[in-house]
């Protein structure tokens, strides 16, 4: 697991301890969490938060050029998907995988939600300081993380953009008739 990854997500996770400072390190991080769980740990390692761009030569090539370049999310929301098609490559992280990856996880949580509901429902007090909700904080390279926002948003303009078609087309269809 990326130990830098983990920390940043643990910091974010513990942005209301006053303990916890920008200097803070990972070893501390976990010490405090063990000090405080019975059992069990917080961070936890999935391979759908990975990111790989060595599943071929051409695609690691062009892919850390991108990034020498400064152009590393351009060429994830540009050209991986295309580029891995054209290769065979079943293996580099591209943008429909990292996204579809990022939506595999929060899927997880949705299906779980019913459970962790009924938990805080259970004992409203010992959750109220996290706001009675199942806090998750995901810790990957900005390639795979932004890869499910912009599918978000390009999905969102798909759907606004058929709302629209629909739209000019029934109002075609009124003045016609």
């Amino acid at each position: 697991m990326r130990n830098r990854a983990v920390e940043t997500a643990m910091k974010h996770m513990l942005a209301n301890d006053p303990r916890v400072t920008q200097d803070t390190d990972l070893a501390t991080i976990r010490w405090m969490i063990d000090e405080e769980l019975a059992k069990g740990q917080k961070d936890n390692y999935t391979p759908l938060l990975d990111f790989n761009w060595n599943g071929t030569e051409r695609f690691n090539d062009e892919g850390y050029d991108s990034f020498e370049q400064k152009r590393a999310l351009a060429f994830v929301l540009e050209r991986s998907d295309n580029l891995v098609q054209e290769v065979g490559d079943t293996e580099s992280t591209s943008y429909t995988r990292a996204a579809a990856n990022i939506a595999e996880l929060i899927q997880r949580y949705v299906l779980i939600h019913k459970n962790w509901n009924r938990i805080a429902q259970d004992n409203p007090d010992k959750y109220k300081k996290y706001g009675n909700e199942l806090q998750r904080f995901l810790g990957s390279h900005q390639q795979v993380l932004e890869s499910f926002l912009m599918k978000i948003i390009e999905q969102r303009n798909e759907l606004d953009s058929a709302v629209v078609a629909r739209r000019e087309a029934l109002d075609h269809a009124e003045n016609a008739a």
